[in-house]
């Protein structure tokens, strides 16, 4: 072989290797366009969807409701004084300061009241001293004739004595005249009778007792006796009999057993009536108390008179809720005037559904919106009771208090009330509108390489955009958020990433309950009670 042909053969083999490199490279750089291209294929294939990916965020949950702005404390204005108005300043929806005068009296007939007490005091003073005197200087009576009649017994008991010893002395036995004896006896009688008679009268001064029985007895007795007594005088005159000496001493010591006897009885009598004429300690104890209240009287009267003239003023800062009394009217004692309610301390009556009360607490934050200004507010009561409204609602009252009230505030305005129930920090969420239920759960339907399938979370709280999963996602997961009937488990579909909504557009229920809480929200009582001034 020549020199020639070994050349031609290896520049041969030279064509073919470069005709080998140059199709492998072809065939490489198609293999990649081809690829390129069935991968940008494959990536278009289906419907396009709407997704997001979890964002973490702070989210809050609330509940919106409307009610209308009050006073947390009102205070009811009455009087003790019974007068009539001369001045009366306020009508309904006025603001008034601490000090201001409210109300005047005319306290023409206070003064007069005042003075009649006074004058009626003093005059039952006098008179229960008057009583007083009276009842000590009958003490000092009795006293003295207590003294009489033990010294008229020790008197009589001598006499009595001595008549004895003259009666027992008497030993000769004279000429009995029996008439000059019946007559003694008689005179006897008659002096003890009339020593009774007078009694009786000493007894009764000032008294008719011509009609008293003890009275008309005795003297019918007396009358009796003196008949007697002046027919024996009439026999013992026509008699001459022969007397014993002693005769005169006995009649004499019997004439002065008598007289004692009659001084005796007296003195007896006038123990009695000066025994009923002393205080007893409960008639003095009732005196007093019938000074006291003459006293208490005077002071009653002093303090109305100088209520009246004081007036009424305003104890605090407030708004007149109400006016009860008029110019020209008169009160009486414990007449409800006017209302005066705190302006810096409201709240908001609002009504919360079955559906509310499970989230809804004391202590909760709230935001209240009024004539356009947002207020900051708290949940301070919620009512243990429901009621029903005419269309059949059920509700529970709650009362928010403003926190941050101002002069701008009107009393009667319905407000919009915006609860915050729950907060949670670096909340991993979702829009709400993604998330579906069935029997088994809430689930998503999320995109894992362009085919659609089914997951299920668990959630949390959620605001009106937005919803809290504590479970079944992670911040990858590509979530479908328009879903319609369309969209079926294992469908293929190119997503479209979008950007979550964040701007809250309303509170939960809000136009739900617009409308229907507006009759109810007032209806429940404050859980502060209203207080009652008196003046």
């Amino acid at each position: 072989m020549s020199n020639t042909d070994v050349n031609k053969k290896k520049s041969g083999k030279k064509l073919v290797l470069i005709i080998i490199l140059s199709t492998l490279a072809f065939l490489v750089v198609a293999g990649v366009i081809i690829g390129h291209s069935i991968k940008k294929a494959t990536k278009n294939i289906g419907t396009q969807v709407d997704v997001v990916t979890p964002t973490t965020t702070d989210l809050s949950s609330s509940i919106s409701t409307s009610g209308v702005v009050s006073s947390a404390e009102v205070t009811s204005y009455s009087t003790s004084v019974a007068a009539a108005v001369s001045e009366i300043n306020i009508k309904p929806g006025q603001v008034v300061k601490k000090g201001d005068t409210i109300l005047t009296f005319d306290t023409s007939t206070l003064e007069t009241n005042y003075e009649q007490a006074s004058l009626t005091a003093s005059s039952t003073y006098t008179g229960n001293q008057v009583t007083v005197e009276a009842s000590n200087k009958v003490s000092t009576d009795l006293t003295t004739a207590q003294n009489n009649v033990t010294t008229l017994k020790n008197k009589l008991a001598t006499a009595e004595a001595d008549l004895k010893k003259l009666q027992a002395s008497y030993t000769t036995t004279p000429v009995v005249d029996e008439n000059a004896v019946a007559l003694e006896t008689k005179r006897q009688e008659l002096t003890v009778l009339l020593t009774e008679i007078q009694a009786l009268i000493d007894a009764n001064p000032g008294v008719d007792i011509s009609q008293n029985t003890d009275y008309i007895s005795k003297t019918a007795k007396r009358d009796v006796l003196t008949t007697e007594i002046t027919n024996l005088e009439a026999l013992v005159g026509s008699t001459t009999s022969t007397t014993n000496p002693l005769d005169a001493a006995i009649t004499a010591k019997a004439n002065d057993v008598a007289t004692l006897k009659a001084d005796l009885a007296t003195q007896e009598s006038l123990v009695k009536s000066a025994q009923a004429g002393i205080l007893t300690e409960t008639q003095k104890k009732q005196l007093n108390i019938t000074n006291e209240l003459s006293s208490l009287q005077v002071t009653s009267a002093a303090t109305a008179l100088e209520k009246g003239k004081a007036g009424i003023v305003a104890e605090q800062n407030g708004i007149i809720t109400s006016v009860d009394i008029t110019k020209g009217s008169t009160t009486a004692p414990g007449m409800q005037l006017f209302t005066i309610a705190n302006a810096n301390d409201l709240k908001v009556t609002v009504s919360l559904s079955k559906h509310d009360l499970e989230s809804v607490a004391l202590g909760q934050k709230a935001t209240i919106t009024i004539l356009g200004k947002e207020y900051e507010g708290e949940v301070t009561y919620i009512s243990k009771m429901a009621t029903t409204s005419a269309a059949g609602a059920i509700s529970v009252a709650a009362e928010v208090t403003i926190t941050n009230p101002d002069d701008a505030i009107v009393l009667g305005l319905d407000s919009k009330v915006i609860i915050t129930t729950a907060t949670v920090k670096d909340a991993l969420v979702i829009p709400s509108l993604a998330i579906n239920t069935d029997k088994e759960g809430s689930f998503v339907y999320l995109v894992k390489d362009n085919i659609i399938t089914k997951q299920y979370v668990t959630t949390g709280i959620s605001d009106i955009d937005n919803t809290e999963i504590l479970k079944g996602l992670s911040k990858d997961d590509m979530i479908i958020t328009d879903v319609s009937a369309s969209t079926i488990e294992g469908t293929i579909v190119t997503p479209t990433t979008i950007e979550p909504t964040t701007e809250a557009v309303s509170t939960k229920d809000d136009t739900e309950k617009e409308d229907s809480t507006k009759e109810d929200n007032t209806t429940e009582a404050s859980s502060k009670e209203d207080k009652t001034t008196e003046k």
